[in-house]
Formats: C-alpha cells, sequence, structure tokens
C-alpha cells in the first residue's frame, strides 16, 4: 500500500506535506505549515524555459548556416567532392533545436509552491490525464486553505 495520498511523476502528497521525488524516491518532504504560498496555474512545465529557447533557437541558425553553406558547395563549380557527412550535418542539430524550441514554448497546468526564499515548479499533466483534478484541488484546499491560488481549472 502507498503512503501517499496523490503520487506523480515530480510529487507526491500525503498528510505530512509534499513530498518532492527523484525516481519515485522521497529526498525532501515540505510541510503545509511551511509553504506560503501555492498556485495552481497554466504555464511553462520547465524550469529554465528562457535558456532551452534560447538553446534551440541557436541550435537552428547553427543548422541554416550549415544549410546556406551546403548550398554554396553544389553551386560552386570548382568543388568535385561533396562529402555525405556535410550533407547529414545540419539534420540532428535543426531537430533537437525545433524540440528545444518546443518543450521552452509548451505550456501546461503546473503547481508552483513557494516556502521562504524557495520556488519549486511542479507539473500536473498526469493528474489532469486521470481526471483526478477536483479531488486533487479539493485536498489541496483543505490542506492549504487560503495559501491556494487557483488560476485555472485542471479539468
Amino acid at each position: 500500500m502507498s503512503l501517499y495520498l496523490y503520487q506523480l511523476e515530480d510529487f507526491a502528497l500525503s498528510d505530512s506535506g509534499v513530498h518532492l521525488l527523484r525516481n519515485q524516491f522521497n529526498f525532501r518532504t515540505i510541510g503545509y505549515a511551511e509553504i506560503e504560498m501555492a498556485t495552481i496555474e497554466r504555464s511553462t512545465e520547465i524550469r529554465n524555459a528562457p535558456l532551452t529557447l534560447l538553446f534551440g533557437i541557436l541550435l537552428i541558425c547553427f543548422s541554416f548556416y550549415q544549410c546556406r553553406w551546403i548550398v554554396e558547395l553544389f553551386t560552386n563549380p570548382q568543388e568535385h567532392t561533396i562529402y555525405i557527412e556535410s550533407i547529414v550535418l545540419p539534420i540532428i542539430p535543426a531537430f533537437l533545436g525545433v524540440y528545444c524550441t518546443y518543450i521552452a514554448l509548451k505550456k501546461g497546468p503546473v503547481l508552483k509552491l513557494e516556502e521562504g526564499k524557495k520556488k519549486h515548479k511542479l507539473r500536473l499533466r498526469s493528474l489532469a490525464k486521470n481526471n483526478l483534478s477536483f479531488e486533487f484541488e479539493r485536498y489541496l484546499n483543505k490542506q492549504l486553505g487560503t495559501k491556494l491560488q487557483v488560476d485555472i481549472s485542471l479539468s
């Protein structure tokens, strides 16, 4: 039997507080009394979204630069050998750049917890998929009271 009432990939809830999880193991527990503010809202699901977006844009720019160089190789009449590696080189950074841009711009339901100077952003996507959102909101409202602010409905 699980000792958690609600368990997701990043965290779990029990009567003692919010348990932050890594590989399904509790590495830190935040008591409900320690939480100053909790907000359920629609936001980016990753922690460093601007950095990931910048990395994705840089990879896409690198791919375009490499494609321009390959086109110059094909149009140069004095170039007689073009290696397949130079043609394939822009493909992997382009796909990786598009993926990084996508995950940086993708928004979903998150639970933001403020505990002193620390802020935690916890994903709630699997909770919405399993149709447990109403019970989850009601349980958090019972535990946190006025500290909980719901900006979106999960259902």
